[in-house]
């Protein structure tokens, strides 16, 4: 089975936006396909969400809360990750990435 063994995942043959890393240890993480023009938004959103809610708690010293609600957000953010990539293999099943 193959992997996504680089660290931008590009193919315009695979429908999908989230895909997982390894076809069988889906636990390995999940990517985004950037073939699609979808996978920018979702990218800069995400990085967004992550630095842009940490710069107020960081300027006010409330390192113990941020640290909290980072892990919480990460945490969020992970478990979106995966649903989608779920989803879009259930919508679009059998192994897309070996296409070509």
């Amino acid at each position: 089975m193959p992997k996504c063994r680089t660290i931008l995942y590009i193919n315009r043959d695979d429908p999908r936006v989230f895909v997982y890393k390894h076809q069988e240890w889906k636990w390995m993480g999940v990517t985004l396909n950037f073939a699609h023009f979808s996978s920018f938004p979702i990218l800069l959103v995400t990085l967004g969400s992550v630095v842009v809610p940490l710069l107020p708690l960081w300027i006010w010293n409330a390192f113990a809360w941020s640290s909290v609600l980072f892990a919480l957000w990460l945490a969020a953010l992970v478990v979106y990750y995966f649903r989608q990539a779920a989803r879009d293999l259930e919508r679009y099943p059998g192994n897309l990435s070996s296409r070509k």
